[in-house]
């Protein structure tokens, strides 16, 4: 029911050197944000990005990335996403 879930699927991100992210909504609209990886835990973080969350990183290679993580919508109920990205 919100319909900034719903623009998500139409979203552009770039992951660049540096863990500087950039994303791209369906109206054209650019943002900035930077990203840390934990090769620790193969976990990965999006600052102001969604308020900023914490995903695992499900799949890596050197064509696809896939990210899993909870996110809490504007009436604080969470939701399970899945985020996957090919280039």
């Amino acid at each position: 029911g919100n319909q900034y879930y719903i623009d998500l699927l139409n979203m552009t991100m770039t992951f660049q050197r540096g863990n500087q992210l950039q994303y791209q909504d369906s109206s054209g609209s650019l943002s900035y944000s930077t990203y840390y990886v934990n090769d620790q835990n193969g976990e990965v973080t999006i600052q102001n990005y969604l308020g900023g969350v914490n995903g695992r990183i499900n799949r890596l290679t050197n064509s696809e990335l896939i990210i899993s993580f909870s996110q809490r919508d504007a009436y604080g109920a969470v939701h399970s996403m899945v985020m996957s990205f090919r280039r």
